[in-house]
Protein backbone atom coordinates (compact mmCIF):
# COMPACT_ATOMS: atom_id res chain seq x y z
CA UNK A 1 0.00 0.00 0.00
CA UNK A 2 1.17 3.61 -0.79
CA UNK A 3 -0.33 6.83 0.62
CA UNK A 4 -0.60 10.05 -1.73
CA UNK A 5 -1.97 13.06 -0.12
CA UNK A 6 -5.27 11.73 1.24
CA UNK A 7 -5.84 8.31 -0.64
CA UNK A 8 -4.46 5.12 0.18
CA UNK A 9 -3.40 2.96 -2.78
CA UNK A 10 -3.16 -1.00 -3.23
CA UNK A 11 -1.53 -2.70 -5.90
CA UNK A 12 -0.01 -6.01 -6.74
CA UNK A 13 1.69 -7.98 -9.83
CA UNK A 14 0.71 -11.37 -10.57
CA UNK A 15 2.70 -13.52 -12.89
CA UNK A 16 0.70 -15.47 -15.81
CA UNK A 17 1.61 -17.95 -18.60
CA UNK A 18 1.65 -16.72 -22.31
CA UNK A 19 -2.03 -18.12 -22.32
CA UNK A 20 -3.23 -15.63 -19.25
CA UNK A 21 -5.34 -18.33 -18.21
CA UNK A 22 -2.87 -19.62 -15.13
CA UNK A 23 -0.12 -18.73 -12.81
CA UNK A 24 3.49 -18.89 -15.06
CA UNK A 25 4.93 -22.17 -13.82
CA UNK A 26 8.30 -20.22 -13.72
CA UNK A 27 7.76 -16.15 -12.92
CA UNK A 28 11.65 -15.14 -13.36
CA UNK A 29 11.28 -16.85 -17.00
CA UNK A 30 10.20 -13.72 -19.60
CA UNK A 31 9.74 -16.29 -21.75
CA UNK A 32 6.77 -17.88 -20.57
CA UNK A 33 5.96 -15.18 -18.13
CA UNK A 34 3.11 -12.06 -18.76
CA UNK A 35 2.98 -10.01 -15.69
CA UNK A 36 -0.17 -7.97 -14.76
CA UNK A 37 0.08 -4.91 -12.35
CA UNK A 38 -3.26 -4.41 -10.72
CA UNK A 39 -3.91 -0.66 -9.16
CA UNK A 40 -6.45 0.15 -6.72
CA UNK A 41 -7.78 2.86 -4.03
CA UNK A 42 -8.20 1.07 -0.82
CA UNK A 43 -11.81 2.48 -0.14
CA UNK A 44 -12.78 0.51 -3.16
CA UNK A 45 -11.61 -2.81 -1.87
Amino acid sequence: MVEIDDLTVMFKIDYYDLTLSAHSTDPADATQTVRVLTVMLAEEY
